[in-house]
């Protein structure tokens, strides 16, 4: 709730008088953060894996099977996916464009954008040896 302040700290002023806000805050119980599972890749045992699979009789599992059985067969499912990867090609496309001109726009308030963006096209993390405006 936001009132005029009846005692105020300073001077009134005519266009700036003193005003109370009143603030409620809510009490929130901290969440904890959901589990995340990780998967420790450099305590696997990678011989003993490696064993078991060379180990499996391949051929036997996938004789019975044919690579046309694996697939549905409808053209649908073909002119589907066309489709949506023609959407992606132009939101990717679109989402670069977004990027590229905040990038742009924002040098001169956050260069570091600049420079991250000069970096990455030039997959080195070394500053360019010269740069001309208008390139």
């Amino acid at each position: 709730m936001i009132y005029e302040c009846l005692a105020p700290l300073v001077p009134i002023d005519k266009h700036h008088p003193a005003l109370c806000v009143d603030v409620d805050f809510a009490e929130y119980d901290v969440l904890t953060p959901a589990p995340r599972t990780r998967f420790l890749y450099g305590k696997a045992d990678f011989v003993a894996i490696n064993r078991e699979i060379a180990a499996i009789d391949w051929s036997s599992i996938f004789s019975n099977m044919s690579l046309d059985d694996a697939t549905y067969g409808r053209l649908t499912d073909e002119a589907t996916f066309k489709h949506l990867r023609e959407r992606v090609s132009r939101l990717e496309a679109d989402c670069y464009s977004q990027y590229l001109a905040h990038t742009e726009t924002s040098i001169e308030k956050n260069p570091k954008c600049f420079w991250s963006f000069v970096k990455q096209r030039s997959k080195s993390n070394a500053m360019p040896s010269s740069f001309k405006y208008g390139d």
